[in-house]
């Protein structure tokens, strides 16, 4: 069974327990988090295979990659601000 990107997606974070998928889910925007309902809505069953060949895929990709992740300045900033305080983003620059 080929799956989409976007399907691959929706395996994924389906399989990761809730408290995984916040932080990730947050990082998105709106319109890739419609996509994702979108294409879960879609879904049927899939193989147990399937999942077993995401998961692998990932890691393979994890290798292969480093990682930066988008809105990382931003994420960043709103973690410093949450352990820190107001005091911080100003040293964190405004430039996303």
């Amino acid at each position: 069974m080929e799956l989409t990107g976007p399907e691959k997606a929706v395996l994924m974070l389906l399989s990761l327990d809730e408290a995984a998928v916040t932080p990730i889910l947050s990082e998105l925007d709106s319109e890739e988090v419609r996509k994702l309902r979108e294409v879960a809505s879609l879904m049927r069953a899939v193989p147990s295979s399937a999942l077993d060949s995401v998961y692998s895929e990932f890691v393979e990709r994890s290798r292969e990659a480093i990682a930066v992740p988008r809105g990382g300045v931003r994420y960043l900033r709103r973690l410093a601000t949450r352990a820190l305080g107001e005091r911080l983003p100003l040293e964190f620059g405004r430039a996303e």
